[in-house]
């Protein structure tokens, strides 16, 4: 096939990062270190891409307070609507595990691990998903006692590669540290934890959040950054072409490496479900981001799928009927992915037929 190349300047860096970048931020994680909002991104026209894929997702629903339980209920509610809910996946999200321990499964919320409720998926019809920040590791997690070594520093502090709120990344549990990617027995431990997932769980999409985290490593270049960056995607990509990916990084660099990639920052917040007037504030903010986002990077379609975050509608959002059906149709006019992000078990029916219906009607 002919390469037919394609070169777009976008605004913002990534999914979290403004269209105009403001002043201050409490987040500088989402801006290029070189201070630049402008990006140039390259891909190739005519390289084929992957049906979009459809599905369900637990972190909109239940946040980390996931269980295999807790999904399989939703489970049924779309096993008994398949005319209506045509799904393929199911995305176990955040909370299956801490942090870096991703081959040690909670097994209090997963007690036949990662590929036994897989396989009970599998014989519904249904594919399974699974999150993964793979440079960031709780600071409480097995692989930060094992392996101190692997964890970046500053002095004699861990580095930390995310937080919530600086001020409160302790108190609320957000605070994470940064793997050492440079060191090569962390690179092969990052490969051999994707090849667990695909080669002995059977995972059927990858979730990959977080990908900008190697670029803030204060001990490696730019260049190294994306190179390792690059190297992940494409072994991914090499090894196991059949899986479907999901990913939250540079545009420029997830660009014909993956399937499919948040173009803005999500709209729906799942632990503001219930506090109202705030989650309706801050609903509609993000939703009219989604809807800016859409426009300023439409040019990035072609070098993957647009993930457009879920869509959700219960009552405890806080979001009214006309905001609804503001994300209901611009989650369907990406033509791109198609989430679920509600607790269906307790989705009245009205609901249902009201409005999650409508996502996946032709």
């Amino acid at each position: 096939m002919t390469r037919k190349m394609k070169k777009v300047v976008i605004p913002g860096w990534m999914s979290l990062s403004p269209l105009v970048k403001p002043r201050i931020s409490i987040h500088p994680w989402h801006f290029h270190p070189s201070g630049s909002n402008n990006f140039s991104v390259e891909f190739d026209e005519n390289l084929p891409l992957k049906k979009p894929a459809w599905g369900w997702c637990s972190y909109y629903a239940f946040a980390e307070d996931v269980t295999d339980k807790k999904i399989w209920s939703n489970v049924e509610v779309v096993s008994k609507n398949r005319k209506h809910l045509p799904l393929d996946y199911f995305v176990i999200d955040d909370g299956w595990c801490l942090w870096g321990d991703w081959d040690r499964p909670d097994k209090s919320r997963f007690p036949d691990g990662i590929s036994g409720f897989g396989k009970r998926l599998a014989n519904e019809g249904y594919k399974i998903a699974l999150w993964i920040s793979p440079y960031q590791v709780d600071p409480v997690s097995h692989i930060v006692k094992e392996h101190p070594d692997w964890i970046l520093r500053q002095g004699n502090e861990p580095l930390v590669s995310f937080a919530f709120c600086k001020l409160f990344d302790r108190p609320v549990g957000k605070l994470r540290f940064a793997l050492d990617y440079k060191n090569p027995q962390v690179k092969k431990h990052i490969r051999q934890t994707i090849d667990l997932f695909v080669a002995e769980w059977k995972i059927d999409m990858l979730k990959l959040d977080y990908l900008y985290a190697p670029f803030f490593d204060p001990t490696a270049t730019l260049e190294e950054a994306s190179a390792e960056l690059v190297e992940l995607l494409e072994h991914i990509k090499a090894n196991y072409p059949k899986v479907y990916t999901v990913a939250c990084g540079p545009f420029d660099l997830l660009a014909g490496r993956v399937d499919s990639a948040y173009v803005s920052e999500n709209v729906i917040l799942p632990v503001l479900r219930g506090w109202w007037p705030l989650n309706s504030v801050m609903h509609r903010i993000r939703l009219e981001r989604l809807q800016q986002c859409l426009v300023a990077r439409k040019e990035l379609k072609g070098a993957f799928n647009f993930d457009p975050d879920v869509f959700a509608c219960s009552e405890d959002l806080g979001l009214t009927d006309a905001q609804v059906e503001m994300l209901l149709a611009a989650v369907r006019e990406t033509n791109g992915n198609r989430f679920l992000g509600d607790d269906l078990s307790k989705l009245p029916q009205a609901r249902l037929e009201k409005y999650v219906y409508k996502l996946f009607a032709e």
